[in-house]
């Protein structure tokens, strides 16, 4: 294991990512997969395969029937994209704060972006604004945690001078700020229904995703 390890250092950039890339591609090939191929309607992964391969145009002489290729291709498909683009977007946002204050410690959960994020999307599903289009939910979300952001970052260069542990500690201090305006929110309205749809949002969840969110 030893000189495996340090054989994997020896190689360049390039020659790690030629053969990285390779390898996580055919791997989140598979997951798509086995995940198109699971759900209350089981889908053979031959059948799958073929359906996501003459999506490309690539015709792979797989048979299956149009219920599954409607199964696959509008049901499913959407879902799977959707949710490796908010991994993909919750990857970003970790590494682009962790690099841009040089600390592991600057997690949007930790400094209150999450927080001032869900803050803006509560209010928009409360006030009734999210039902005005399907964007709204998301562009307050990303402007209530850009404003936490600012705010948290303003606290950590209060004196003219950027200190990354008084940023941390308003964050996790503005975090909990937000997070019992929200829990005071959920428990003074009276509206069920938004009640419930705060909750699946905050929770999160990949029902009823269709190309359109996509």
């Amino acid at each position: 294991m030893g000189r495996f390890s340090r054989n994997i250092q020896s190689l360049s950039l390039k020659a790690k990512l030629g053969i990285a890339v390779p390898t996580l591609s055919a791997l989140l090939l598979l997951v798509v997969v086995i995940s198109a191929s699971q759900g209350p309607v089981g889908l053979p992964f031959g059948a799958v395969l073929g359906i996501l391969l003459a999506d490309l145009g690539i015709d792979a002489g797989a048979e299956y029937t149009q219920r599954a290729e409607i199964v696959v291709n509008q049901i499913r498909l959407p879902r799977i994209i959707t949710a490796g683009l908010v991994g993909m977007s919750l990857a970003i946002a970790g590494t682009t704060l962790q690099g841009l204050f040089r600390n592991p410690m600057a997690d949007p959960g930790i400094i209150g972006v999450s927080s001032g994020g869900a803050l803006a999307g509560v209010i928009v599903i409360v006030t009734g604004a999210a039902a005005s289009h399907v964007l709204v939910t998301p562009a307050a979300a990303f402007g209530g945690a850009m404003i936490a952001a600012f705010v948290v970052y303003g606290i950590g260069s209060i004196g003219g001078r950027f200190t990354l542990g008084i940023l941390i500690l308003a964050g996790v201090a503005l975090s909990s700020l937000l997070s019992a305006v929200i829990t005071f929110i959920l428990l003074s309205t009276q509206n069920v229904d938004a009640i419930r749809e705060i909750l699946f949002w905050l929770t999160g969840g990949l029902d009823a995703r269709l190309w359109l969110h996509v």
